[in-house]
């Protein structure tokens, strides 16, 4: 049977190559997208970790254990081992690498006889601190050695501590106990440390924190204790500090960690009757928990379309081939082959097509996830750090249940079919089946659903957040299926209508077609072999349009968003120079153009400062800057009007024209384009452009006058209009409950201000030159005479916007799905067309016999697939725009932010439909490059003796 099977193989490799290929690539991404979510889902983890790192500028992953010991305590080495041996549990219980550990012991309550002082006494703290050694370098003197044995204890000291202690180094002095008079216990500095690295993480409190104490080895002190308890009365804190890897949690291993956490916190508790240990992860861990199922289901949601295109692909493939096959199994089954033995044959070839698609899709999937690790956006691919890949159960999963899927799908038809004699086999060639779905008139039934997805989307988004029929994940779900069944019902609502369609083209020329033409016109409108194959391309152009116009448009809100909030391609701080009133250059920090000079908490002097007049011209021989322009930003001042006056009014002073020239103002940004306000600000003297929003809650017309109040100066000037948003100001701010409302703003001259006021220090927005890189202009600018401060710039902030994992995994998850969905169509249409020139060898060979040329039967073949194929392409743009009209705004739902200037909007590209188009072009040219040379081979008289067979 196994010969047998393969001797099939051999004689149909075409069809045998094809599904193997389709196969291969189903279950690559059966295996790679669970692979992929987990990728992303893990570099959000380390995001969030890394933010939560620079937001707090404190290790995000510390375990800590601190206890504070009562005076009277007299047993600190017990409570030491039961709070250590704690900890210890909990660190290994977590189960995260540990980078650094300490345990910090503090011995106060401790003084030393100073007769210089008013009270005699001079108070001494002590701090044990394990692996000190290796995060300080001695300076002068040596480390301490605890295993001396005169009964001195030898301490080190940063320099601070031997000041603030009246201290010398090599002298020996006596710790004396503020409690008992018979603790007495011997010490000499013998070395002054400075911290190797203060930014370290294996300092949990700040390294300054101990310069004022003096720092040993307690292994003498501990030994003491074992014969005078009075002692441990000085030991005030046990901190124990482990700085866990976070680089080694996984989003799979979230519960197992916080509920080893909650153990140990519970433990510790019940040790001290108070709650003692923190872990700072927990904050992050419940970030996470909040983003991770939601962004979960969005990618998963975002490949619902390709696995309606992978169970098509199977079940036409499957269904295909076995037609092709019917005449043989009817054969076998003529000649006494029981249905188990046609079905064993199947099952065998059904395996071992499994077996090797499930040894090359794995490999393919990964080598495809990392390909797609890299995406910028739809079909868009950069240099960048690989995705965190790594094996997931969820991966063999789903490529186990891929295959078994197939398996069924192939046994089932094949079930079936093994059961057809051979002369019901040609009867039932002869009659034209109408297709199930338009036969129940499941295309209207789809599109009913389709739309009633839509309008119950509709609706809930309009509910507020957090409503029992409103979230993020059921929006993300009903969006996706909702808009695969539209499409769905669409196509096939098209192929209801398309023949009656092509009847009518046939009916209009049917005196004028030439043979050929008539010929395939005839046949592609009355025949409904080619539904399938059609369906397929409109299913598989209507999701990559709208994949394409899903990720245009999410990258699209984060870019233009991330422009205004800049302002221009860059914001540039110079080197201010500052003088004196005698015209001495002076540094410090200065406050509105005051410099004060500090004694400690004594003011010393407060001197006015001036500044030079930095204009654009000096920034002229700067080639990699096209326009240049001055802005002055304050937030929060005060606006005096006629009759009271607003807060928190946030003011940009600038040029208009250099404004106008150089910041950015997006299509549709504001109701009037930037020059027109320009413009108004120009011809007014003192003019100012005020936000639409003080406009309705204050009263303020045209021609009203206002005084803004900016640092130590002030100036009125006269409102000649209005604006919604303005580049580098926020539309929006937060209220008292964390919600957005609209920003008070105004915008005026810049000149005006400086006419009547001291200079400040200002930045200047910058447009760059055409091709000039972020790195090309910070290093013109810093060679210039004004140096650089600092250097914004919106190409920096777009790459941290495209690294985010959501907007990374969504522009991933697009491609991918296109990729895949984009080479299973190639496979299905490849495997069509084979299988049906090969049946329809007599039909050529016929045409060819009766004065067909070879030119017609190439035309004929060209006109069929440009009614195919072309035809469900237009339908799969069609379709594809009109579902991205209904379904893509929803995606707001998800990628938005309340905070942001421009609202989310449907945005497509034609570069992005070429796009599609010439992938798909040229799989199909490919695939018709093979059919073509199928024909040309093809003999007239090996197909006539077909037909006399």
């Amino acid at each position: 049977m196994l010969l047998t099977v393969l001797r099939r193989f051999s004689g149909n490799r075409w069809k045998t190559l094809s599904m193997l290929a389709g196969l291969t690539l189903a279950l690559a991404m059966a295996f790679g997208v669970p692979m992929y979510s987990d990728a992303i889902l893990q570099q959000m983890l380390n995001q969030t970790f890394e933010d939560r790192f620079e937001e707090t500028e404190k290790y995000p992953a510390y375990l800590v254990l601190k206890s504070e010991q009562p005076a009277k305590l007299k047993d600190a080495l017990t409570l030491k081992k039961d709070f250590g041996d704690c900890f210890a549990k909990t660190v290994e219980d977590i189960g995260l690498p540990v980078k650094e550990s300490c345990l910090y012991t503090r011995y106060s309550m401790l003084y030393r006889d100073n007769p210089g002082s008013l009270s005699g006494k001079k108070s001494l703290t002590f701090y044990d601190i394990e692996g000190l050694a290796d995060h300080v370098s001695v300076i002068t003197g040596r480390m301490f050695d605890p295993t001396r044995d005169d009964g001195v204890i030898e301490v080190v000291a940063m320099q601070t501590a031997l000041i603030n202690s009246d201290l010398t180094l090599g002298e020996i002095y006596e710790a004396k106990s503020s409690a008992n008079k018979n603790v007495v216990f011997r010490f000499e500095i013998v070395g002054i440390v400075n911290v190797i690295d203060a930014d370290s993480i294996f300092w949990y409190n700040k390294a300054e924190s101990f310069a004022s104490y003096l720092l040993l080895d307690d292994t003498q002190l501990e030994a003491m204790m074992s014969t005078n308890e009075e002692i441990t009365r000085h030991v005030t804190q046990y901190h124990w500090v482990a700085a866990l890897d976070y680089g080694g949690v996984n989003m799979d291993g979230i519960d197992e960690v916080l509920s080893a956490y909650a153990a140990g916190e519970e433990a510790s508790t019940a040790l001290a009757g108070k709650k003692i240990m923190t872990f700072n992860a927990v904050k992050v861990f419940e970030i996470l928990a909040e983003k991770s199922s939601s962004l979960y289901v969005t990618m998963y949601s975002l490949l619902v379309p390709m696995f309606v295109v992978i169970a098509f692909y199977v079940i036409m493939i499957s269904d295909m081939k076995l037609e092709s096959e019917q005449n043989e199994i009817s054969v076998m089954q003529s000649r006494g082959a029981g249905r188990g033995h046609i079905l064993s044959i199947y099952l065998i070839e059904s395996l071992i097509l499994v077996g090797i698609a499930a040894v090359i899709g794995p490999l393919l999937g990964w080598g495809l996830c990392r390909f797609i690790g890299s995406s910028n956006g739809f079909l868009e691919f950069v240099n960048r750090k690989a995705l965190p890949l790594k094996l997931v159960s969820e991966s063999f999963v789903f490529l186990g249940l891929g295959a078994v899927l197939f398996i069924l799908i192939t046994m089932i038809p094949a079930f079936l079919r093994a059961g057809v004699n051979i002369v019901e086999s040609k009867s039932k060639k002869r009659t034209v089946k109408i297709p199930f779905y338009h036969k129940y008139f499941l295309d209207i039934a789809l599109l009913a659903v389709g739309i009633y997805g839509w309008y119950t989307l509709r609706l809930r988004t309009l509910m507020p957040e957090g409503t029992e029929e409103f979230t993020l994940e059921n929006t993300d779900i009903m969006m996706f299926v909702a808009g695969t069944i539209f499409a769905l019902g669409a196509g096939m609502f098209f192929l209801r209508i398309y023949p009656y369609i092509l009847r009518l083209v046939f009916a209009i020329g049917k005196r004028i077609w030439p043979a050929w033409a008539y010929y395939t016109l005839n046949r592609v409108s009355r025949s409904r072999e080619c539904a399938a194959i059609m369906l397929f391309i409109i299913l598989t152009i209507s999701g990559g349009a709208v994949s394409a116009d899903m990720a245009r448009s999410v990258n699209r809100y984060v870019e233009k968003n991330i422009e205004v909030d800049v302002g221009a391609d860059a914001v540039y701080t110079p080197r201010w120079k500052k003088y004196d009133e005698n015209g001495n250059p002076v540094t410090g920090l200065i406050k509105d153009n005051v410099l004060e000079i500090w004694d400690g908490d004594i003011l010393v002097q407060s001197l006015r400062v001036s500044y030079p007049e930095l204009l654009p011209s000096a920034f002229d021989d700067i080639e990699e800057i096209e326009h240049i322009a001055r802005v002055y930003r304050e937030d929060d001042i005060t606006v005096r009007k006629e009759k009271g006056q607003m807060q928190n009014v946030d003011v940009m002073l600038t040029d208009p024209y250099d404004f106008a020239q150089t910041a950015n103002w997006p299509s549709g940004y504001g109701y009037y384009h930037i020059n027109e306000y320009a413009n108004a600000l120009t011809r007014v003297p003192y003019g100012c452009i005020v936000s639409t929003k003080i406009m309705e809650d204050h009263k303020i017309d045209v021609g009203d006058k206002l005084t803004l109040v900016v640092g130590a100066g002030e100036v009125e000037c006269t409102v000649v209009g209005a604006a919604d948003a303005w580049p580098g100001i926020d539309k929006y701010r937060e209220d008292a409950d964390g919600n957005p409302v609209e920003n008070y703003f105004i915008v005026a001259k810049l000149s005006d201000y400086i006419s009547t006021n001291e200079m400040r220090p200002y930045d200047f927005f910058i447009k760059k030159a055409d091709g000039v890189s972020d790195m090309e202009l910070y290093e013109a600018l810093k060679a210039s005479d004004a140096g650089i401060y600092d250097l914004q710039t919106t190409n920096e902030l777009l790459t941290v916007a495209k690294n985010e994992p959501v907007l990374q995994g969504t522009n991933g998850m697009l491609s991918v799905s296109f990729v895949f969905s984009v080479a299973l169509c190639a496979a299905g249409f490849t495997v069509y067309w084979v299988i049906a020139i090969r049946k329809r060898q007599l039909q050529f060979g016929i045409s060819r016999a009766i004065g067909v040329s070879r030119a017609g039967v190439m035309m004929m073949l060209a006109l069929e697939q440009v009614l195919v194929s072309g035809a469900a392409i237009l339908a799969g743009i069609f379709i594809g725009r009109l579902q991205s009209i209904m379904f893509v705004p929803f995606l707001s739902v998800n990628y938005t932010d309340p905070f942001e200037d421009i609202s989310f909007r449907v945005i497509t590209s034609i570069s992005d439909l070429v796009r599609i188009l010439g992938v798909l072009g040229a799989v199909l040219a490919i695939c018709l490059t093979i059919l073509f040379a199928i024909v040309i081979r093809l003999r007239v008289d090996r197909a006539l003796k077909l037909g006399e067979d």
